[in-house]
C-alpha cells in the first residue's frame, strides 16, 4: 500500500526494484481491461495538438 507520501513513479521503483519495469509487466496476468484503456489513451494522445 502507498503511504501519502510516495509518489506513483516511487511505487513502480520499490515493486521493480530487482527486475526492470518491462519484465515485471510481463509478468503480470493478462488483463482485456488494461490493455484497451493502454490503447485509447494512445489514441487519444495522438489526437492531441500541441499547444505553441
Amino acid at each position: 500500500m502507498a503511504s501519502k507520501t510516495e509518489s506513483f513513479t516511487d511505487i513502480i521503483f520499490k515493486l521493480t526494484r530487482k527486475k526492470n519495469a518491462l519484465d515485471y509487466i510481463r509478468s503480470l496476468k493478462t488483463s482485456t481491461e488494461l490493455a484497451d484503456n493502454i490503447e485509447k489513451a494512445m489514441q487519444e494522445t495522438r489526437k492531441a495538438k500541441l499547444i505553441s
